[in-house]
């Protein structure tokens, strides 16, 4: 994981807290635990260690095809997957989700389009369905990083995306047990607004 991430000792705890804040929400919020969608799925991480053990399908989407060929060797399961390559400012899901889970890959998108595919993605939640975005997170402002243009935002700026996109934070927190030296990291659970 080390090689993946470039921080050894962040994968288990990233997990396990996914894990705890996804059970406690999916509990209170009365999700089901049919499919789920994993955005930016890279090589599996997330769908092989947090959404697997709990969703019955999962479909990734990736823009990379390399990563997502990576993905269908590294994930071992007999459930059903789905891969599609597609960069998310351009992408629209087909099926009813009960999660869709979007982690470090919104900083990849401009506002616009970032607001967009949170419109698109609300609109694939089925009845109790939840959008997760977990992403690193600025004390205030933004900064745009010039090797690859990616955006680090503040949890406000994300927050008015949200609104934006008419989506309603039903829970939210900081990841604990991370490195002092990175990004603060934040996930919300988002459902349409009522």
């Amino acid at each position: 994981m080390a090689t993946v991430l470039g921080y050894e000792q962040i994968h288990e705890p990233d997990i396990a807290f996914s894990r705890e804040f996804l059970a406690r929400t999916m509990q209170e919020l009365g999700m089901e635990a049919g499919r789920a969608l994993d955005c930016g799925a890279g090589i599996g991480r997330v769908t092989k260690f947090l959404l697997e053990p709990v969703f019955a399908a999962i479909d990734l989407v990736d823009q990379s095809e390399a990563l997502l060929a990576t993905a269908r060797s590294f994930i071992e399961t007999p459930k059903s997957l789905t891969f599609a390559v597609s960069g998310l400012q351009e992408f629209t899901p087909q099926q009813t989700y009960d999660c869709i889970w979007v982690q470090w890959v919104s900083s990849q998108l401009t506002d616009n389009d970032l607001i967009a595919f949170y419109i698109r993605a609300k609109a694939a939640l089925g009845p109790n369905g939840c959008l997760f975005v977990k992403e690193n997170v600025k004390k205030k402002g933004f900064l745009v990083h010039k090797d690859d243009f990616s955006v680090t935002r503040s949890a406000i700026l994300y927050e008015l995306a949200f609104q934006a996109a008419s989506l309603t934070v039903r829970a939210s927190a900081m990841q604990p047990d991370f490195p002092e030296d990175i990004y603060e990291v934040k996930i919300w659970a988002l459902q349409a607004k009522a």
